[in-house]
């Protein structure tokens, strides 16, 4: 039944309009993937992150409390992983945000220090 009540048909499997072959395969063939590849001399962690580490200001980070707070813990500078995903986290339009890095790279702090920074603008 659905959400208002109507019973629903019974899922029967996979019909001729499906977008796979009967053998699984599918019937339209996939696009190739084009790659760019970065000049060469050129770091992609550089153009990406800078060649500085930003303080958490820079990021966007403007309760004083919470900025005293990081630096008296000892977190002066941004990580990258946290410099990379904090301004999308306090982005006007936030959408989910995913972050997948190696343990020790800061991704909780990254989640966490935006949030601490939209509890306290409330």
């Amino acid at each position: 039944f659905d959400e208002e009540g109507e019973e629903m048909d019974p899922f029967r499997g996979l019909s001729s309009e499906s977008s796979a072959k009967a053998d699984g395969s599918p019937k339209v063939a996939p696009k190739e993937l084009e790659v760019e590849v970065a000049p060469e001399g050129l770091d992609p962690e550089k153009t990406i992150f800078g060649t500085e580490k930003q303080s958490f200001r820079d990021l966007g980070i403007t309760k004083s409390t919470l900025c005293e707070a990081l630096d008296s813990l000892g977190f002066q500078r941004a990580t990258k992983i946290q410099a990379a995903s904090i301004p999308s986290v306090l982005s006007e339009d936030r959408r989910a945000v995913v972050i997948s890095s190696e343990t020790g790279s800061g991704k909780t702090l990254a989640y966490l220090v935006p949030a601490f920074e939209l509890i306290l603008r409330a």
